[in-house]
């Protein structure tokens, strides 16, 4: 990727920038979306059903794990339209937030 004076190779550049430009996060379909919140549910159940509301829950102990876990989200979403794999590939990225949904998810079990 292209980042300020360094040496690039423009071939591979616009490879990435085409394919950032056709399978990128505003080109998905709801299929698409529907397939990506699928991979979530099945692989990363706990953080997604538990992690999401337990910081939201105790959001003034832990807000700042759920800034965390937003921002993360949002690399994602800009990232997910540099990679060839697909939307389900891109979604190794959300690695981390996944890791910070743990911890917030566990403030749902405490109780």
């Amino acid at each position: 990727m292209r980042f300020g004076g360094f040496a690039v190779n423009p071939i591979h550049d616009r490879i990435l920038h085409y394919y950032s430009a056709s399978l990128g996060v505003f080109h998905w379909t709801a299929a698409d979306w529907a397939g990506i919140l699928l991979v979530l549910v099945l692989y990363a159940t706990l953080q997604v059903l538990a992690g999401i509301p337990g910081g939201f829950l105790r959001f003034r102990q832990h807000g700042y794990l759920i800034v965390i876990a937003l921002m993360l989200a949002a690399v994602w979403m800009q990232s997910a339209g540099f990679t060839s794999g697909g939307a389900e590939a891109s979604t190794r990225v959300l690695s981390p937030a996944m890791v910070v949904l743990s911890i917030t998810g566990a403030a749902c079990w405490s109780r």
